[in-house]
């Protein structure tokens, strides 16, 4: 009998040792499952599938019966969901001039000086291909323009500009006549003798004459070969020697104003009354005589001070108002900035 009982008892203890085993096992596998869950999480996700348990075997024993351990539920860790990034959004900060020199913005424009005169469109200047500005000559065969071919380039393609004005400029300069002493010009050999530099004119700068006071509008077109528009991102503009005395009480000699500019380019002390705000952007020339510029490129302090520069943003086409005040006035421009 203390045989079979010592047998009994070793049998119960070797089945005791197979179910903590099979035990053991399980949790081992559960813990390995929610390890790899977490390492997918830390990586961004990969598929997790919940581990199906093997079927518990029950040991019976005669006469003894031992049951097995109670089966554990098996554990699903769901995938977890991968945060989400919020939305980064870049605002840039329009760049400001250089010191000395200070822009004047339309009602909630912000104006990048870089944008238009370190990486605008600068036109290049030749001799017009055409000059007969309103049927006012020099070339009077031509058609009535101001033609300067391949002004900038555009995606690759060669880009005119083409300068046109209503009849009011010939209306007013065909009859008009200026004598000053021995000094005497008609309408039709002033502008001769300075649109488009002229034919012993300049040809380092756009000029438009008027013999006869008024307001005057010229219509800026940019178009291909094809005469197809050709849309301008950034446009610097500028507008010199607008100057003038006081003899006119109460008024400058010349002045300039676009609707479609969005902000005017001014140096620090300038003698040009200026304003964009509220719109349009318009410019006043001073109101004391100040020497022709000798070089377009490199103004003198002084020359500053008669210049200002109209900023154009996506344009294909816009209109300049020029208005004279007094008699016998060039209109000189170019499109760059002041400096």
């Amino acid at each position: 009998m203390r045989v079979l009982g010592f047998m009994l008892s070793a049998t119960v203890v070797v089945a005791q040792e197979v179910d903590d085993t099979a035990y053991l096992l399980q949790t081992r596998t559960q813990q390995q499952k929610v390890g790899d869950v977490e390492d997918c999480y830390v990586t961004g996700g990969c598929s997790t599938t919940a581990a199906t348990e093997a079927p518990t075997t029950t040991t019976t024993e005669a006469p003894t019966t031992t049951t097995a351990r109670p089966t554990r539920p098996a554990t699903t860790t769901p995938r977890p969901t991968r945060p989400t990034r919020p939305t980064t959004t870049t605002t840039t900060t329009p760049n400001p001039p250089p010191v000395g020199m200070n822009i004047e913005e339309q009602p909630g424009k912000k104006t990048s000086y870089d944008l238009y005169c370190k990486t605008g469109t600068k036109l290049k200047l030749t001799n017009p291909f055409s000059n007969n500005l309103g049927g006012m000559g020099p070339t009077t065969t031509d058609a009535e323009e101001m033609r300067y071919k391949n002004v900038a380039t555009v995606n690759g393609s060669a880009v005119n500009l083409v300068i046109t004005t209503d009849g009011t400029y010939y209306a007013k300069n065909s009859v008009k006549t200026f004598r000053s002493g021995s000094y005497t010009q008609t309408g039709q050999s002033f502008i001769s003798k300075y649109n488009g530099g002229g034919p012993l004119g300049r040809s380092d700068v756009m000029a438009i004459g008027s013999l006869d006071k008024g307001a005057y509008t010229f219509t800026f077109k940019f178009e291909n070969d094809a005469g197809e528009a050709v849309v301008i991102d950034y446009l610097p503009m500028t507008f010199f020697d607008l100057d003038g005395s006081t003899r006119v009480r109460g008024k400058s000699y010349e002045e300039v104003e676009s609707d479609e500019a969005e902000s005017i380019l001014y140096v620090d002390g300038s003698h040009v009354k200026h304003t964009c705000d509220p719109a349009p952007c318009k410019a006043q020339g001073a109101k004391v005589e100040v020497e022709i510029p000798g070089n377009f490129d490199h103004l003198t302090p002084a020359t500053k001070r008669a210049a200002v520069t109209f900023f154009f943003e996506g344009k294909s086409t816009f209109d300049i108002k020029y208005t004279l005040n007094y008699d016998h006035r060039v209109f000189l421009f170019k499109g760059q900035c002041i400096m």
